[in-house]
């Protein structure tokens, strides 16, 4: 039976089982995403009830089968700044992602670094439209999605700052020839803004706005992300 100690964890999700216990969908670097049985964890006087909750870093231990463990201790990991209005639902945002995205059992501690990352901008008040971008690059890359975003597809030259491009998913950049196809475009200033995260203007922020949307549908296919209707002229 094996036996986890103090693993640092987020909590994604909760969803009630039973009268008084909780299956957790739980967030770590080393193990990945995985559901964990909290039991008993409702009882009014249970020393864990209040902890299970989202954008808190934990340390989690449990024991029990790989695919399904049950909880046996968890403790506050550091400071817990709550994500408040237009930040909590960006962070409802990011873990919609990772649980759509990301799958269970599949460690990759540079993603949970990348999240831990982006809740400390959500909380400290930086630009959520500049900490979503990042994210979704970053995710979209640990899993072998990466963006190619400074390199024309057919050419092989340097995106120019000043041309238009199409981006195709899964290839890239594809420079727009003239006005009559620069609908639906994207300007090699806002292409180079993101590979080099900056996102410090608003051309750019918007059109990479747009450009993310398309390429996560891409990927996350007839079933749109709920979060985005918390928050529609935010992400």
């Amino acid at each position: 039976m094996a036996r986890v100690s103090l693993q640092p964890t987020y909590i994604l999700h909760t969803r009630a089982y039973r009268e008084t216990s909780l299956i957790v969908d739980a967030f770590t670097p080393d193990y990945g995403r995985l559901s964990i049985m909290a039991k008993g964890v409702r009882r009014p006087k249970s020393a864990s009830r209040g902890l299970l909750r989202s954008f808190q870093a934990l340390l989690v231990s449990w024991t029990g089968n790989d695919e399904f463990p049950t909880l046996t201790d968890v403790e506050l990991h550091g400071s817990y700044t709550p994500l408040q209005g237009n930040m909590m639902k960006c962070g409802m945002y990011l873990n919609e992602l990772l649980t759509r995205l990301f799958p269970q059992h599949n460690p990759h501690p540079e993603v949970f670094e990348h999240y831990q990352n982006a809740l400390g901008m959500l909380a400290t008040g930086d630009s959520e439209n500049r900490c979503l971008r990042l994210f979704e690059k970053h995710l979209l890359a640990d899993l072998g999605y990466g963006l190619q975003l400074a390199e024309e597809v057919d050419s092989g030259l340097p995106v120019d700052n000043d041309a238009r491009y199409h981006y195709e998913v899964e290839r890239g950049p594809i420079r727009a020839d003239n006005e009559r196809h620069f609908e639906g475009s994207i300007s090699g200033a806002s292409l180079l803004s993101l590979a080099q995260e900056r996102l410090d203007d608003e051309i750019s922020l918007r059109e990479c706005k747009q450009l993310m949307r398309r390429v996560l549908a891409f990927y996350l296919g007839d079933k749109p992300l709920q979060s985005r209707k918390l928050f529609r002229n935010l992400d």
